[in-house]
């Protein structure tokens, strides 16, 4: 499995540069793939999506 690092660094290579909430989007995302027993390095674009979505919800809580 990736580690945190690697994964904020895929994050910010995704969404072209880094912004607040990508520490938490990872973290969520890192956790709900934990949690539904997904490997992400099996299929790199569910753990982006799960940080899409994850981004969404924070910046709908934020405004």
């Amino acid at each position: 499995m990736r580690t945190f690092r690697e994964d904020v660094e895929r994050a910010v290579s995704y969404h072209g540069h880094l912004c607040s909430g990508q520490c938490i989007g990872v973290k969520m995302a890192r956790l709900g793939l934990k949690t539904l027993g997904l490997d992400p390095d099996v299929n790199p674009k569910t753990f982006m999506s799960l940080w899409n979505v994850t981004v969404v919800l924070l910046t709908r809580l934020e405004s």
